[in-house]
């Protein structure tokens, strides 16, 4: 029984504190290495978009304004599209939108002409800039997001804060 085989349950790998022990260690060299990885590709994704000249200044200036989302509502000169899901409209719809629910956008922004501005707005601003993502992805070139949320009363108006 001196053989130090896997197979046995009383040789050496099987005995508790021995087998925890290097199981703790085991796991504490996978996190390093995700640890590492996870490091590795920022690193190389800001340098990716440091080459290629895109950076968060260009997703700043791409911002529209409540002032603006407004100002365009009123006056039909743009697209306004909600990117928001069917489920979300029973809470309102504002008049002159479209809306094309951000999980199927990539699939049909197609829809839309490449030759008029278009502003993307939600609830909370994080899927209008998804949505600001894929169509500037697809060729688009006058697109904004609204990156604040559009909150909708019970009498079916909203506000832009």
């Amino acid at each position: 029984m001196n053989d130090p085989g896997i197979y046995f349950r009383d040789s050496w790998i099987f005995t508790g504190k021995r087998m925890k022990n290097r199981l703790v260690i085991f796991c504490h060299q996978i996190v390093i290495a995700l640890l590492i990885l996870i490091y590795t590709v920022a690193l190389t994704s800001t340098s990716f978009s440091q080459t290629t000249g895109q950076s968060e200044i260009s997703h700043q200036t791409s911002r529209a304004t409540p002032e603006e989302f407004k100002k365009y509502q009123k006056a039909k000169t743009a697209i306004l599209l909600d990117v928001r899901g069917k489920s979300e409209l029973r809470f309102g719809k504002i008049e002159n939108t479209i809306n094309i629910p951000l999980y199927i956008l990539e699939n049909n922004y197609q829809q839309l002409p490449k030759d008029k501005l278009i502003i993307t707005f939600c609830n909370n601003g994080s899927r209008s800039f998804f949505a600001y993502e894929i169509l500037v992805r697809n060729g688009f070139k006058k697109v904004k997001h609204l990156n604040i949320g559009v909150r909708f009363s019970k009498d079916g108006t909203f506000e832009v804060p």
